[in-house]
C-alpha cells in the first residue's frame, strides 16, 4: 500500500468509524492460508515506536480485511482489498506479467477459501491513472476472471496529475 497511501486509507477508515471490523496487512500465503492477523484500528499502527508485525518468511500483507474475524481463525470474512495509486500501478503490479503476481495469488485464494463471497476481491486505487484506464481496467478484470475470481476496481479521484 505504501506509506503515505496507506497511512491515508487507514487513517480514514479509522478515524471515521467506531471500531470498524478491518485489519490492515494480515500475512498471507500464495495459497492463501492465513499466517498472522495483521492489525486493527485499536492497536499501535506503522510509524507508531510500539508497533510490531511479525512477519512470517513467504507471507504476502494484501492491504485490507474487511469482516468480523481474525485473519488465522480461517472464519468467513467479508471482502479482502488492495491498495493502489493508480490503476496503471495495479496493472504493473497484477497484470499477467506483473511484478508482484504471488500478492495476487494469496488474494485470489484466501477470497476464494475465507470470504463470503468466495469470488470477489476489491482494488482500490487513488487515480485512474490517465486515458488508458478503462482498457486497462477490462484488461486486469478478464485476467482474473480467467482465474476464476471477479476483480472489482474502484478509483477514488479522475486524474493522475495534481496540480500544486
Amino acid at each position: 500500500m505504501g506509506k503515505l497511501l496507506g497511512g491515508l486509507a487507514e487513517t480514514a477508515i479509522c478515524e471515521s468509524f467506531n471500531n470498524p471490523p478491518v485489519a490492515f496487512e494480515p500475512g498471507i500465503t500464495p495459497k492463501g492460508r492465513p499466517t498472522h492477523d495483521g492489525y486493527t484500528c485499536t492497536e499501535p499502527r506503522v510509524g507508531d515506536p510500539n508497533f510490531t508485525l511479525a512477519i512470517q518468511a513467504g507471507s504476502k500483507r494484501p492491504d485490507i480485511l474487511f469482516g468480523p474475524y481474525r485473519a488465522t481463525s480461517e472464519q468467513t470474512n467479508w471482502v479482502i482489498t488492495e491498495v493502489k495509486l493508480s490503476v496503471s500501478t495495479l496493472v504493473r503490479a497484477y497484470g499477467r506479467n506483473g511484478t508482484n503476481r504471488e500478492q495476487l495469488e494469496a488474494i485470489e485464494h484466501y477470497t476464494r477459501k475465507h470470504t463470503i463471497t468466495h469470488s470477489i476481491a476489491t482494488f482500490l486505487t487513488l487515480f485512474k491513472g490517465g486515458n488508458r484506464y478503462k482498457a486497462l481496467i477490462r484488461r486486469f478484470q478478464r485476467e482474473s476472471f480467467t482465474s476464476g475470481f471477479a476483480a472489482v476496481v474502484i478509483s477514488v479521484a479522475g486524474n493522475e496529475r495534481i496540480k500544486a
